[in-house]
């Protein structure tokens, strides 16, 4: 049985024990290291249950050891920041927030995943990886019949892997891109070229907005933004130091 499964069975036995004796109750909870304190509907003697609704804890020693244990298992296991302040005070978790630390919560002492790649489906990878490495002037990098891949020679973005599937393309996708002009161009000379490339506008529902939502060869949606680099951390900055900063300014 479970530690959790274990607090369980006896809470329970002390709910029913509470029903005959306090005072064995309360010697469970010694035994068991468990503080009880009386519930705010508690009712003296009235009820189908006596006063003996109580909220069972951890008592504060054990709660002192919890800390440390948790501040050890961080310490071992890395210097990923756990969800509580550690030097807070004495830590306050319910028996599941416990086992679930425990059982390897990815926030506790963990490192994330690392993104790979940003895979594609397309009917011709080869060609669909082709005409993307023109738009973002990133180099094949691996090719085969079924899948090929590009990626930017400084390795300042994910790769990205375009696979052949059999089935066609029916919906909008989930997920998409977002590019923007590069330092020295602007929204219109991109479009412009973009479009020249082979992409094609759709309409998804955007209504007027400030960016420019295109589709590749096959149908894949994503959007040209309207600032590049420079202009959006300029933007960003003149936010933080303007508030009334236009909505947009940042796109």
């Amino acid at each position: 049985m479970t530690g959790v499964g274990w607090v369980l069975v006896v809470a329970g036995v002390v709910l029913v024990l509470g029903l005959v004796d306090r005072a064995v109750a309360r010697g469970w909870c010694d035994r068991f290291r468990l503080s009880v304190r009386s519930g705010p509907g508690a009712v003296g003697g009235g009820g189908l249950l006596p006063d003996f609704v109580e909220i069972f804890q951890p008592a504060h020693k054990h709660l002192v050891e919890e800390q440390e244990r948790q501040r050890l298992d961080v310490v071992r296991e890395g210097d990923a920041a756990p969800p509580w302040d550690l030097d807070a005070g004495p830590v306050v978790l319910g028996v599941p927030d416990v086992a679930r630390a425990r059982a390897g919560s990815p926030s506790v002492g963990r490192m994330p995943v690392v993104v790979s790649q940003f895979c594609i489906d397309a009917a011709d990878p080869a060609a669909l990886a082709r005409w993307w490495s023109e738009v973002l002037g990133w180099p094949v990098t691996e090719e085969d019949d079924d899948e090929v891949a590009i990626a930017p020679p400084d390795g300042s973005a994910t790769e990205w892997l375009f696979l052949r599937v059999p089935d066609e393309r029916r919906v909008k996708n989930r997920v998409h891109p977002d590019v923007r002009p590069a330092d020295g161009s602007d929204q219109d000379t991109e479009l412009a070229r973009l479009l020249e490339l082979g992409a094609t506008r759709v309409d998804v529902g955007q209504g007027e907005v400030p960016w420019v939502v295109l589709a590749d060869p096959e149908g894949n949606e994503f959007c040209l933004l309207r600032s590049t680099p420079s202009q959006l951390a300029a933007a960003e900055r003149g936010a933080d130091e303007a508030p009334d900063t236009p909505a947009g300014a940042s796109f």
